[in-house]
């Protein structure tokens, strides 16, 4: 049994790690759903916006079963499905599964 390893050893399992790390890494660059992705800290909000989403109680993930922003009237779905969509009296992203005080049902 082998108990030092050579340089190749060390140098071969280093650049398998490596590249493990790395295909990690990249594999999970950009890929955001609405589950995974916080649709409440939009950067380009105003105070102004800010405070209205804080007044209407709105969250990311519904409080209240059977209300949420996909079966809200006010909704406006995301493309692709499964992203942050909008809302017609709040500015930012919205998550599909989220919910605020405006809720209202979607009209049949």
């Amino acid at each position: 049994m082998k108990d030092i390893w050579s340089r190749r050893d060390c140098l071969v399992s280093g650049g398998s790690l490596l590249t493990l790390g790395a295909t990690l890494l990249v594999s999970g660059c950009g890929k955001q759903t609405a589950s995974a992705a916080s649709c409440s800290g939009d950067a380009t909000l105003t105070d102004s916006d800010k405070q209205a989403r804080a007044t209407l109680a709105y969250v990311d993930q519904s409080p209240v079963s059977g209300k949420e922003c996909n079966n809200c009237s006010l909704y406006k779905a995301a493309e692709p499905q499964g992203a942050c969509g909008g809302c017609q009296i709040l500015k930012g992203a919205i998550s599909e599964r989220g919910y605020c005080s405006a809720w209202a049902p979607k009209s049949v």
